[in-house]
């Protein structure tokens, strides 16, 4: 028997979401799908269900992940341009966008969605972790935009249930 599908968020729901977490409103256009990869730097959160299999991923490019992280706690843009051109987040960020993501499991909360909860934070490159795959693979959804942070910046987000 499959595990139950966790609750799919809109784009409106996450920006809702992350606005007031962050403390600017985030703006969104809707976007193209993309995989995380060498060409294609992200962090991504992976939520499970309570009994331990995957329910979900939400994955920030390393654009997005950079200026949301910065933005959380007041860290100024010029830092998060930087760390956006260069491809990588610095400790400091990583761990930012893991609170981030930590909030992201209310998500998937609904009266009628099993309990989701934040499993790890993954950092891509190196590949997509294997136990991802399938899940990249065939979604049972998929929701992709683009989200802009007034005075930062933006990037790409997915989310795949």
């Amino acid at each position: 028997m499959a595990p139950p599908r966790a609750n799919t968020p809109t784009p409106d729901a996450i920006a809702v979401l992350l606005s007031g977490l962050i403390g600017r409103k985030l703006t969104t256009k809707p976007g193209k799908p993309w995989i995380p990869s060498t060409s294609a730097p992200s962090a991504i959160g992976v939520f499970k269900h309570d009994a331990g299999d995957i329910a979900a991923v939400v994955v920030f490019d390393v654009a997005f992940a950079a200026h949301a992280s910065a933005s959380l706690v007041l860290i100024p843009p010029g830092v998060a341009n930087e760390s956006a051109r260069a491809g990588k987040l610095s400790e400091s960020l990583l761990e930012n966008v893991g609170e981030i993501f930590n909030v992201c499991a209310q998500l998937f909360v609904s009266n009628d969605a099993p309990h989701v909860t934040l499993k790890s934070v993954v950092v891509c490159p190196p590949p997509v972790p294997k136990d991802l795959v399938p899940l990249f693979a065939k979604p049972g959804a998929r929701v992709d935009f683009e989200a802009a942070i007034p005075g930062y910046g933006g990037g790409r987000i997915a989310v795949l249930v």
